[in-house]
């Protein structure tokens, strides 16, 4: 499948309903049916955004957590549980995450889950260990146990919104 190519077949409850597949490829697809809010993403080096799924997972109405200056950041982070029944493993949380313009979220250390940041709009930096990892839409982050995070949004006036998936 070409980058800019999009393919999604309507949800059903059948078998079928796990083969979704969008332009981030088809090892999400297996995660698409846990997600009931609407993605949003774009592939790298694409102009076509692709907006797959029906509900807006950034909803301010459904039960959610905003932080104040996470972990020693500054700003509020509002952070959506995506799936709050029995995963899949080796998945153990979904959230949907938005860092306010010019928010961070301080450096912490992944203690018990391997972790995947899934950016979905906006622009931004994740730092790995310290390492500068630039955040943009399509962007994905990997993090092994035991290795330090810490997330920024460059933008003055658009929130970075952002998938945190977490596996054992």
């Amino acid at each position: 499948m070409e980058a800019d190519e999009v393919k999604h077949s309507s949800p059903r409850t059948d078998r079928h309903a796990r083969t979704r597949t969008c332009c981030l490829g088809r090892r999400w697809r297996v995660l698409l049916p846990l997600l009931p809010g609407r993605v949003v993403h774009q592939a790298p080096g694409s102009k076509r955004v692709c907006r797959g799924m029906v509900q807006d997972m950034w909803n301010p109405e459904k039960e959610h957590e905003a932080i104040a200056a996470l972990f020693g950041g500054k700003g509020i982070v509002r952070v959506w549980n995506l799936y709050t029944g029995e995963f899949t493993p080796p998945f153990t949380a979904v959230l949907a995450c938005e860092l306010e313009p010019g928010g961070s979220v301080g450096p912490h250390v992944q203690k018990e889950d391997d972790e995947l940041v899934l950016a979905l709009e906006g622009h931004g930096a994740a730092y790995v260990d310290g390492q500068r990892v630039a955040l943009e839409p399509g962007s994905l982050v990997g993090l092994a146990v035991g290795k330090t995070l810490a997330l920024e949004n460059a933008s003055s006036e658009t929130a970075l919104r952002y998938l945190i998936i977490k596996a054992r």
